[in-house]
């Protein structure tokens, strides 16, 4: 309750800014991240979903079971009159806004869109420029890994259904269904499914069939929603929620109207970002640059991104795997959340360290989710800078070596980590490089120092206390010295005793209470 207390208090204006304004979700969008909203370990993640090498967009997609390329359940708003294929409708977008839990840009069909989201649902906001305009529900065409699809009318403002993906967990046969429910708050002028139609030649062209009077159910590969405006006022706003599911379209509608009341976008929008704070207010730094800042709580926001929560609010999610028995699909969590995502490398499973250490609770509800990775025990590019320091008095390489691929390799900008961060482990790589620790064998409780990026970090611990680490400037003076005598000449103590190895378990490392650096 008083780290909740500390992070609502980081919200008010004129006080300490909020760990989110530290956050740049653009960071690592040129490797495997995505700039969309996306709340902690989140099922719903609306990302923009692009084409033509990035240049257009198709939609936005609304699942975050792998990641940035997960384009499954695509909507998008269009002006002007009706196209359903996207090489037609997809177009530019200029003037991108990211922070934690949001996301916004404006098309240059002249649509400013505006998405936010909670675990498992999402709400996007369009800005409509005057005349005829369209939203649409792709389940076909720009959808990666779509394998079919089933959509029903409900009324005339809302639809549900499922769209079958290939080659994500949990699978059945190596397909997975995700449901779906969705909303819009004004009723269209006209509404209705469509499908595409399979050429007969190889060179005849592609058509797709609109039904308007038609309020069946409709499957397939190619198929889609769509709801149309005659006319909307200038700057007019409708908005849209969806609420997701992997078990059923009840629990699809279940989740939404448990985590989404009405149309309120702002509100989601501010929960999202609370909700954000509250596990970023964890770790408070001081000193450093803005960039150091940008670049360490982005890293931590990028580790608290997967894995995602698969069980729906009433603690139902699908069984997978060796868990599940012929015939049993569903199973019920009666405490906690379930997860997917885990990855199977041990280098991988460097964000899983920190959110034991720091986020306990979620560490034993991911515990109840995981299925026993098989590490390859490798020693990684990660890990290597941090083997000197098993060497008696050669532990000034390590932080000097941690220092320059800091200042090298992650930086504040889209190409500002140095690979494909789609597991996290270059960004809890970097969170803790620059608090001042890391576990170099994942299969072992250890940790092994490094001087810290910021004059005092400071780490809540789940037993109310906290880990105090601090450097002065001879310890930056030392990193930045040519001279190996300067550089072994900075120090460590635990409590106020010179450490004998910069090598500690976890048990001292959690005991330790303050770490200096001279």
């Amino acid at each position: 309750m008083k780290r909740v207390l500390i992070s609502l208090l980081l919200l008010v204006p004129g006080l300490l800014l909020a760990q989110t304004g530290w956050v740049n979700p653009f960071i690592g969008t040129e490797g495997a991240h995505s700039p969309g909203a996306v709340t902690p370990n989140a099922l719903v993640s609306v990302s923009p979903f692009k084409v033509d090498g990035g240049a257009a967009l198709a939609g936005f997609g609304h699942i975050n079971l792998r990641g940035a390329d997960s384009g499954a359940l695509l909507t998008m708003p269009t002006s002007g009159s009706i196209q359903v294929d996207y090489p037609s409708y997809g177009c530019g977008f200029s003037d991108e806004k990211a922070a934690p839990g949001y996301y916004g840009c404006t098309l240059s069909n002249g649509v400013r869109v505006e998405a936010t989201s909670t675990t498992r649902t999402s709400i996007e906001r369009y800005t409509f420029p005057e005349g005829p305009a369209n939203i649409l529900l792709n389940l076909g065409d720009g959808s990666i890994g779509g394998a079919g699809a089933m959509i029903r009318r409900v009324s005339e403002t809302e639809v549900e259904g499922f769209q079958l993906l290939s080659g994500v967990q949990p699978s059945y046969g190596g397909l997975c269904p995700v449901y779906f429910v969705l909303r819009i708050s004004k009723a269209p002028t006209t509404e209705g499914y469509w499908r595409k139609q399979r050429p007969v030649t190889a060179s005849a062209p592609v058509k797709y069939l609109l039904y308007d009077s038609y309020d069946g159910d409709i499957s397939g590969d190619e198929i889609g929603y769509r709801f149309s405006f005659e006319s909307v006022a200038p700057g007019e706003q409708i908005t849209l929620q969806m609420g997701v599911s992997l078990v059923s379209i009840d629990d699809a509608r279940e989740n939404l109207d448990a985590e989404q009341k009405g149309f309120d976008f702002e509100k989601v929008r501010a929960k999202a970002d609370a909700a954000w704070n509250v596990y970023l207010a964890q770790v408070q730094v001081e000193g450093g640059t803005v960039d150091q800042k940008t670049v360490f709580y982005t890293a931590l926001y990028h580790t608290l991104i997967h894995p995602c929560i698969i069980s729906d609010v009433s603690g139902k999610y699908p069984l997978a795997g060796q868990g599940r028995i012929k015939g049993q699909r569903i199973g019920t969590a009666t405490e906690g959340e379930r997860y997917q995502g885990f990855p199977a490398t041990d280098e991988c499973l460097i964000p899983y360290r920190l959110i034991s250490l720091l986020y306990p609770s979620k560490q034993q509800e991911m515990e109840l989710s995981l299925t026993p990775a098989d590490g390859s025990g490798d020693v990684s590019a990660l890990t290597e800078p941090y083997l000197f320091s098993r060497t008696k008095g050669e532990e000034w390489r390590t932080w000097k070596a941690v220092h320059f691929t800091l200042e090298k390799d992650y930086r504040n900008a889209p190409d500002g980590l140095p690979g494909d961060d789609g597991s996290g482990a270059l960004s809890a790589w970097a969170a803790f490089s620059m608090m001042g620790f890391y576990p170099d064998s994942p299969s072992e409780p250890y940790f092994t120092l490094t001087v810290p990026a910021f004059d005092m970090v400071t780490i809540g611990l789940p037993d109310g206390n906290s880990l105090v680490i601090t450097k002065d400037a001879a310890a930056d003076f030392a990193l930045q010295a040519q001279s190996q005598a300067m550089s072994r000449a900075c120090s460590a103590k635990i409590g106020g005793k010179k450490v004998k190895s910069y090598r500690i378990s976890t048990g001292e490392l959690l005991g330790a209470g303050k770490i200096t650096w001279k």
